[in-house]
């Protein structure tokens, strides 16, 4: 039977994109943002924040809710009580069905979670549920320009609380959560999550020889070649199934992204994504984002990767 499979890394990074592709190999059941989402509006959580920090010592909080999850084991009756009109109690009673499937007819399938939000729990998620990790990097530019599209800030005051979490790896970051950007300034937000999301990736890489890391340039420029050596990596079959999912969600022929408002759905075109934060940000920010990333960002990205054509 083969493992199941946790993806990390950042909201923005392409975790769902690069899963809906490795889910096409050996019969996964694909569960996207089912446990770290806090306060989602039709599942009842005990996740309350954004980059919870879950680990030995507070886990008992925390246990039940998860291990549930991902037993296929659906929170309806408690669920219900949070739905706010009838679409909401369609999609309660869509995933107790889904649950209920799952646990009756897939029981023996695999699973990927898919978690980019779970970045900090990553170590103790893997190893409480024995997974593969893999841990997506993505160019910071590109997390920030997107951040910048959708209007999107951030709250560090989800950091400032969690205290064994600042002790673990955000100790040189305790000015910065304390005095951070406006949680409205998406480009001063961005800069300072990439920065410290990713210095903990960095921290992950020197520990763990067995988590596979990829940058998402390396799977968009070449998605063929990119997850034929990812499934490599992962002890995954590259079939004929994964090629034409491969096809499907990064043809050229695919929009490059698509307009706000608009349901995401995947498809895009990989090789003119890479570099798409090079119309969203002008040349100025980019020099910024440069200035304040760089002594993490050079661990994967170097001089060429910050030319603007």
């Amino acid at each position: 039977m083969n493992e199941n499979i946790f993806i990390t890394g950042m909201h923005r990074s392409g975790t769902t994109w690069i899963a809906a592709i490795l889910s096409k190999s050996n019969h996964f059941i694909l569960k996207d943002e089912e446990i770290f989402r806090p306060n989602q509006p039709i599942q009842s959580t005990q996740i309350d924040k954004w980059y919870l920090y879950i680990n030995h010592d507070n886990q008992e909080k925390y246990n039940t809710f998860i291990s549930n999850i991902v037993n296929n084991k659906y929170y309806y009756l408690s669920s219900l009580k949070k739905v706010k009109g009838l679409r909401n109690i369609f999609h309660v009673s869509k995933n107790k069905a889904h649950s209920i499937f799952r646990r009756n007819f897939e029981k023996c399938n695999p699973i990927m979670f898919v978690e980019p939000i779970g970045l900090l729990s990553a170590p103790w998620f893997v190893g409480k549920f024995n997974c593969k990790c893999l841990v997506i990097i993505r160019h910071p530019a590109s997390i920030i320009s997107s951040m910048k599209k959708l209007g999107w800030g951030f709250d560090f005051n989800i950091f400032s609380t969690q205290v064994d979490l600042i002790d673990k790896y955000f100790y040189d970051f305790k000015y910065d959560i304390t005095n951070p950007p406006d949680k409205n300034d998406s480009i001063g937000c961005g800069i300072l999550l990439w920065k410290m999301l990713y210095s903990v990736v960095a921290i992950y890489e020197n520990l763990y020889d067995n988590w596979v890391f990829v940058k998402y340039e390396d799977l968009a420029k070449n998605p063929m070649d990119g997850f034929k050596s990812l499934c490599r990596k992962m002890r995954l079959d590259y079939s004929e199934k994964v090629e034409d999912r491969i096809e499907e969600l990064s043809s050229t022929n695919n929009p490059i992204e698509l307009p706000l408002g608009k349901s995401e759905d995947n498809k895009r075109n990989s090789i003119k994504l890479i570099n798409i934060w090079k119309t969203r940000l002008d040349k100025d920010e980019i020099i910024h984002i440069r200035k304040e990333v760089e002594a993490y960002s050079k661990r994967w990205y170097n001089d060429s990767d910050w030319l603007i054509d």
